[in-house]
């Protein structure tokens, strides 16, 4: 039992993780596309290809759309790439809900 909480916290901290570096990609690359002159939104298939490592598996994307599910029970908590921003939507897993 206490091994399944530890990691679920390793789970959520990866994924805290994983928002952030696409958070930070999106910001990077909008920029890039300004410098550019490029003004077009940046949507959920280019944010995955700015990873340098992808996702991991606990991750599913269809579209603009981004959910993580942890494993233990399934619970997820679903991103969305919207106005080259990418916002939490709804979130049931606990330590996700406040990003």
């Amino acid at each position: 039992p206490k091994m399944a909480a530890t990691r679920d916290d390793a789970e959520i901290t990866r994924a805290i993780a994983e928002v952030g570096a696409l958070r930070s990609a999106i910001a990077t690359e909008r920029q890039k596309n300004i410098l550019k002159g490029v003004f077009d939104d940046i949507n959920g298939s280019t944010a995955v290809n700015l990873l340098d490592y992808g996702l991991d598996s606990t991750w599913s994307v269809s579209g603009d759309t981004f959910t993580f599910t942890l494993p233990s029970d399934s619970s997820t908590c679903v991103f969305s790439v919207n106005n080259n921003k990418l916002e939490r939507g709804t979130c049931g897993v606990s330590g996700l809900s406040d990003l």
